[in-house]
């Protein structure tokens, strides 16, 4: 059964390792990496090569995940695969697609392959009419509006972002415990960082934002996401991480004043002559978890982490209009990323709405408000504490 597994694997990431957008540039004496957007994709193959190249590289990316699952499908019927499995066998495409081995694992960013991947698992669900097909139709129509426009009026990244933003509200609305949903919802959270972060660097690469050294800290505020769902399972160890942590980067507090060389990369001008956000995010964990509720305190942090993380990101790209000192496309994405994870707990910890969104709008109008208290603390904390009297009083 192993050895299986292996074999399917092995195929589905040689399935997605095949770029006909790269093969078909290296037949025309193109090298695909050094034209136009520089990767293998559709857009990248309509841009160097035209429409018709395009089509065949489109369709070949988005219907590959789609043949690696009918495959593994098929086989269950014989031999008897894990459904879990069989619904995370067409991850090793989208690796495959951007780690082909053949060109040192660089490929493209996969996002046909994704799609192609998330459409299939809506069918399916379907089928099993776990997923009403009005409904998923509804979704469809207003997505693809919203593309157009979006894309019309900012970029392509945007309107795919607005897509995956809704069909993630309809796996919430829908969602049931049943491995196709949590294998959707995995992928589409992926989607969403995988669009987000590429637009991001690209405009980067091509200068068309400012460069900061200390920016890899904001892509690492997912990883800070240990602390909230440690916090859900393992309460009493992750309190004492949290403690552990503080007091190391109280030390680097001290040290950034006698070892500037070892610390300009980590942190930012500001925060050479004052306290840094590493300290006061410490400081936020430690007291939402100790005096606030568990699902509260996992709330208000999860929304300082991503919430802020997407204001930043598209706040930085399409930051021209002002609210004061944040962009208003900055503070538009951190209510919206609020509103997903207001809509999770609802669905996974059954925090009502009713409390859940009104803390959401609260805690932007204090993203958006200049004030001497660093939003790592003064976001989570208004969080907690509002939904502490809400749910005290109602």
């Amino acid at each position: 059964m192993v050895l299986i597994y292996l074999i399917l694997a092995l195929f589905a990431y040689l399935m997605g390792s095949f770029l006909p957008g790269y093969f078909i540039a290296k037949l025309k004496g193109i090298n695909i990496f050094k034209k136009g957007y520089k990767l293998p994709g559709a857009s990248n193959v309509k841009k160097v090569l035209g429409t018709k190249y395009a089509i065949i590289v489109g369709a070949y990316d988005f219907f590959k995940p789609i043949f690696v699952f009918l495959i593994s499908i098929l086989i269950d019927k014989y031999v008897n695969i894990n459904d879990w499995f069989i619904f995370f066998l067409s991850f090793f495409v989208i690796v495959g697609h951007m780690f082909p081995f053949y060109l040192k694992f660089k490929g493209g960013h996969g996002l046909a392959s994704c799609f192609g991947f998330m459409f299939v698992l809506y069918f399916y669900l379907m089928l099993k009419s776990f997923l009403n097909v009005y409904l998923f139709l509804t979704f469809l129509s207003l997505s693809l509006i919203l593309f157009f426009i979006l894309k019309k009026k900012f970029s392509t990244q945007i309107g795919c972002l607005a897509v995956i933003y809704l069909f993630l509200i309809l796996t919430l609305i829908t969602f049931k415990k049943e491995i196709p949903y949590i294998v959707l919802f995995i992928l589409e959270i992926f989607i969403i960082f995988n669009v987000a972060f590429f637009d991001f660097f690209e405009k980067l690469n091509k200068k068309k934002i400012k460069k900061d050294k200390t920016v890899w800290r904001k892509f690492l505020r997912p990883l800070a996401s240990i602390f909230p769902v440690g916090f859900l399972f393992f309460p009493s160890y992750t309190l004492i991480l949290a403690i552990i942590l503080l007091f190391c980067f109280s030390i680097m507090e001290i040290l950034k004043y006698t070892r500037k060389k070892f610390t300009k990369y980590i942190y930012r001008k500001k925060e050479k002559r004052q306290v840094s956000s590493y300290i006061y995010f410490f400081i936020s964990v430690i007291v939402c978890f100790y005096f606030f509720d568990k699902i509260i305190s996992t709330f208000a942090l999860f929304i300082l982490i991503f919430s802020d993380l997407f204001a930043f990101i598209l706040g930085t790209i399409y930051g021209k209009k002002k609210i004061g000192e944040k962009s208003v496309f900055g503070s538009i994405s951190f209510f919206l990323t609020s509103f997903l994870i207001s809509l999770a707990y609802y669905k996974f910890f059954n925090l009502s709405l009713l409390y859940s969104i009104p803390a959401t709008f609260i805690s932007t109008v204090i993203e958006i408000i200049p004030t001497k208290i660093d939003d790592n603390l003064s976001i989570p904390l208004s969080v907690c504490i509002f939904l502490s009297i809400i749910k005290k009083f109602f």
